[in-house]
């Protein structure tokens, strides 16, 4: 499964020159039924070089990213399937040959499997958040209390216990299993050396992809780390439930998770 967005021409001026910006592109992107119930996609570039795909009846834009790239990723991000670039028969110039390729979620807890709280919910998963999409806690204990099963979940080192229905569908994953890309590793990496520290003070310069306003360094600075790049690796880290992030200034650590991750996966 699949987004797919196809190139099905290009604008040409009075003088027949062929466009040569983004903005030139006509394109139709289409998102499976399965997924948010369907969409049909358009892909524009109206704010300078800010690229925007939004639903192309109602307009609504679903995300946006500096360049064709970037948003492309964004979209195979917010969605987490690959989003695949092609260009109709007979379409040619312009940038239409430079948009094209396959784009895989970045992150990806995978695999994810669905089943039973009572049969399947095992201390050192994963499991997802069922009121935010795209947070994952650790589980920390299961015990089944007569027709419910106690779970203690964990996050950021923080532990609470919720009852579930013996047959409340849950979905799992098993840390050592779970994709992350190079910088993400990097900065995971970074933690495990308590050289990655977390300053809520700076939310004010915090890029705008930073989740819950979460700011990041890293030390010393000559390793050449980049607070943009790893408060995106961090945030991503943080909702995949692999960092435990103190909630004033301090260095944050791999999680019980993200220690299993490290074991799985030697530098």
């Amino acid at each position: 499964m699949q987004i797919q967005i196809d190139i099905t021409g290009v604008a040409i001026d009075d003088q027949f020159n062929v466009g040569s910006k983004i903005s030139d592109l006509h394109n139709i992107g289409i998102v499976p039924d399965a997924i948010d119930g369907g969409r049909s996609l358009h892909v524009s570039n109206w704010n300078g070089s800010r690229v925007v795909v939004s639903d192309y009846q109602t307009d609504e834009v679903i995300v946006s990213g500096n360049g064709w790239n970037n948003a492309m990723q964004a979209l195979a991000d917010h969605y987490g399937i690959p989003v695949q670039v092609s260009r109709d028969p007979g379409v040619t110039g312009g940038k239409s040959g430079k948009v094209l390729g396959l784009w895989s979620p970045a992150t990806s807890a995978a695999p994810r499997r669905p089943g039973m709280v009572a049969e399947d919910a095992r201390p050192g998963m994963l499991m997802a958040s069922q009121s935010d999409e795209g947070v994952w806690y650790e589980i920390g204990g299961v015990m089944l209390r007569g027709d419910k099963v106690s779970i203690t979940l964990i996050e950021g080192g923080r532990a609470w216990t919720t009852d579930y229905a013996l047959d409340a569908p849950v979905t799992l994953v098993d840390p050592a299993t779970v994709k992350l890309t190079k910088a993400q590793a990097a900065t995971l990496r970074l933690a495990a050396e308590e050289n990655l520290h977390h300053s809520p003070s700076n939310v004010d310069w915090a890029p705008r992809h930073a989740w819950r306003g979460r700011v990041f360094t890293g030390r010393p600075k000559r390793y050449g780390f980049k607070s943009d790049i790893h408060t995106e690796s961090a945030n991503a880290l943080d909702k995949l439930g692999m960092l435990n992030v103190p909630a004033q200034r301090g260095f944050a650590r791999p999680s019980g998770a993200g220690s299993a991750w490290l074991a799985a996966h030697p530098a």
